[in-house]
């Protein structure tokens, strides 16, 4: 049995690699298959458990660095797609008999990792022309968390969906 979940964990971390450089080197799509890249991180944790999940998670962020032509989006699935689904395994394995409570932990972590790709993105990739081009900074601010919320709240729900579904085929 521990062979099948290591060849299992093996097989959904080179799924991830094929996705991450597909994000890297396709010309449109690059947000789809970076999102989709943390499908296969939930895959591991729900089929095998969350150490599944943390090792498929950890081994493609290493060689999403090392292989990965272009580390815009190694970063965007290390500090944001590929973290989130554990920490929604996380909060949705824990029993919370009140729905706002997980919905709760659920934006307060995705801000959290939203401030650090912002921090990433001024500070590693010297994206600092858009604070000083910038006038209305303040309202472009609000206005992209108010967005990425919304689009949040759409990819968490699809990824409830594939945990659902994953546990009715189990």
């Amino acid at each position: 049995m521990k062979t099948k979940k290591l060849a299992l964990n093996a097989m959904l971390t080179a799924l991830t690699m094929v996705l991450l450089t597909a994000s890297s080197v396709l010309p449109s799509g690059r947000i789809a298959a970076v999102v989709l890249a943390g499908v296969p991180v939930l895959l591991g944790a729900v089929a095998n458990g969350g150490k599944s999940g943390i090792g498929i998670y950890v081994a493609s962020s290493i060689l999403g660095f090392l292989i990965l032509p272009g580390k815009a989006m190694a970063s965007a699935y290390l500090f944001l797609f590929g973290l989130y689904p554990l920490v929604q395994y996380g909060i949705e394995k824990r029993q919370w008999q009140k729905n706002w409570l997980k919905i709760a932990s659920k934006l307060l972590a995705f801000m959290v990792m939203l401030v650090s790709v912002g921090a990433v993105a001024l500070l590693v990739f010297k994206v600092n022309f858009i604070i000083t081009e910038s006038r209305l900074l303040p309202v472009v601010a609000l206005g992209l968390v108010c967005v990425s919320l919304i689009f949040f709240l759409i990819y968490d729900k699809g990824l409830i969906v594939v945990v659902n579904i994953i546990y009715r085929r189990m």
